[in-house]
């Protein structure tokens, strides 16, 4: 529990995206961020929408897919403060597919929240990854869960 009083709510949602043994992830820069941020795609859940609703929108807007949502994958238990401002997090973790053959953009550039924010999606072998590559807490467990679920010795090639 915070000590702190917050301001509100802050509702995301992230998809796994996961084709022959590769995931897609979201490298994103933010001029108030140190670097980079190591992501899963996705974003906040806008009042009104609903976590699969606002995950295939992030996807389209975002990433220029549809995606079908498979099943939840992750949701955390305890609490973390927004790095950004003074809410609560929390994001819902999806397991999704492409619903058409589509290929994910490269590059996305957004203004949010009057800022100019970078994001290169990238394909990543799922047996070169280790959680702490990713940037924050709750896609860092996403990840460890996805890993520890998945077949040691499975045949990976990227098939676009």
């Amino acid at each position: 529990m915070s000590a702190e009083p917050l301001d509100g709510w802050n509702l995301r949602v992230y998809g796994l995206l996961i084709e022959n043994g590769w995931i897609l992830l979201s490298r994103e820069t933010y001029p108030d961020f140190k670097g980079y941020m190591n992501k899963l795609p996705g974003g906040g859940i806008r009042l009104g929408e609903g976590p699969g609703d606002a995950l295939k929108r992030e996807f389209h807007e975002e990433v220029g897919i549809e995606v079908e949502l498979t099943e939840i994958h992750h949701l955390p238990t305890y609490f973390l403060r927004s790095y950004f401002e003074n809410s609560q997090i929390l994001p819902f973790y999806f397991l999704v597919n492409r619903e058409t053959d589509q290929i994910p953009k490269y590059m996305n550039n957004e203004i949010i929240k009057g800022v100019s924010v970078s994001q290169e999606f990238y394909w990543a072998r799922l047996e070169d990854l280790h959680p702490d590559m990713m940037t924050f807490p709750f896609d860092k467990e996403a990840l460890e869960k996805l890993l520890v679920s998945m077949p040691q010795n499975s045949q990976r090639t990227l098939v676009l």
